[in-house]
């Protein structure tokens, strides 16, 4: 398992993963984002099957969707989002590219149940907006 913290991950919960990742049999890698810093997106996204994420991270839920990876967003009991934060989350489950569950509910059996649950993009998005853009102005082309 490959677990990575982010900026806004808080020191105490990164020291206690630090600790963790002392045994790999629990932890095969580690990314401390206070000594890595940004841009360890690549090397995340390369080494992974599916992303789990706390859902308010807009930013890597959209990367990973976008890397055509399944997503899996953690949330809360009490969580809630802004209309259009709540719109864009219904959009990516809608299309079946990601998923929430709430952290109490977030058993080996039931990540894999909802994982079975996601279709990742199939293509490129930057290739789809480059097809739309040739369609209607052909002429940049």
């Amino acid at each position: 398992m490959l677990i990575s913290t982010s900026r806004r991950t808080p020191d105490s919960v990164a020291d206690r993963i630090a600790e963790m990742a002392h045994d790999e049999s629990v932890v095969e890698k580690f990314i401390d984002f206070r000594a890595a810093g940004p841009g360890t997106l690549p090397q995340i996204f390369a080494k992974s099957d599916a992303i789990v994420c706390t859902e308010d991270s807009s930013s890597m839920i959209s990367e990973a969707v976008s890397a055509r990876l399944p997503v899996i967003g953690v949330s809360p009991r009490a969580a809630r989002f802004t209309e259009d934060e709540q719109l864009y989350r219904d959009f990516l489950m809608g299309k079946g590219w990601s998923r929430t569950i709430p952290i109490a509910d977030l058993t080996p059996e039931h990540f894999a149940e909802v994982l079975s649950t996601i279709e990742p993009l199939q293509e490129n998005p930057l290739d789809a907006l480059a097809q739309k853009l040739k369609a209607r102005l052909p002429e940049l082309f």
